[in-house]
């Protein structure tokens, strides 16, 4: 298991059917989902082009919920 997940790491779930062509080395990361090791998003993307398929991502969106005293407090904090 990699030490950490870092800005631009892929990640691809167990199970994601993709073309036989398509092949990247990868490693156990999180349950449930590989981290590919020797592509970058471009390196993937041209891959899955080549084969007539799109690649993009969907992320969820991220939020949290912050309480403090003071306004500034809160904020900066």
């Amino acid at each position: 298991m990699p030490d950490t997940i870092k800005p631009g790491t892929i990640l691809i779930k167990d199970g994601t059917l993709l073309p036989e062509t398509v092949r990247f080395e990868s490693e156990p990361c999180v349950p449930g989902w590989r981290l590919v090791k020797d592509l970058d998003g471009c390196g993937l993307d041209r891959k899955i082009r080549e084969v007539g398929w799109t690649f993009f991502c969907l992320a969820g969106q991220l939020g949290a919920t912050v309480f403090g005293i003071a306004l500034v407090a809160s904020v900066t904090h």
